[in-house]
């Protein structure tokens, strides 16, 4: 059975100066994104040499399917979120919510979460 994980990148920024919509045109708003991962490195997990990150988890059943007794096999869909603080991504520049390409988790450092059947 090969997992099937959906990442969901949902970026929350503080309370900033900039109360406008989102324009790529707006210089503000690249200026945001260009710099957005200066002395950013991924390998390295938030807090490092510090407290451990807690990472909240949470998994859904969607659907079971069909059960092998004699393998110990089964298909199962789930849906599975998680939610940590990375410091290293507080900006204050912005008021809003900012969403972005999945393509950023690439540069991201993310849990190394592993299921034990």
């Amino acid at each position: 059975m090969s997992p099937l994980c959906c990442v969901l990148l949902y970026l929350v920024l503080p309370a900033g100066a900039f109360t406008g919509d989102i324009n790529p045109a707006d210089n503000k708003t690249t200026t945001f994104l260009d710099n957005l991962l200066n002395g950013y490195d991924g390998r390295i997990r938030p807090n490092f040499n510090g407290e451990p990150v807690v990472v909240n988890t949470s998994i859904h059943v969607l659907s079971l399917g069909s059960i092998a007794e004699t393998t110990m096999d089964y298909k199962a869909t789930i849906f599975l979120r998680q939610k940590w603080e990375d410091p290293r991504l507080a900006y204050a520049q912005f008021s809003r919510d900012v969403t972005l390409d999945p393509e950023f988790l690439q540069s991201l450092w993310l849990p190394d979460t592993f299921v034990v059947n």
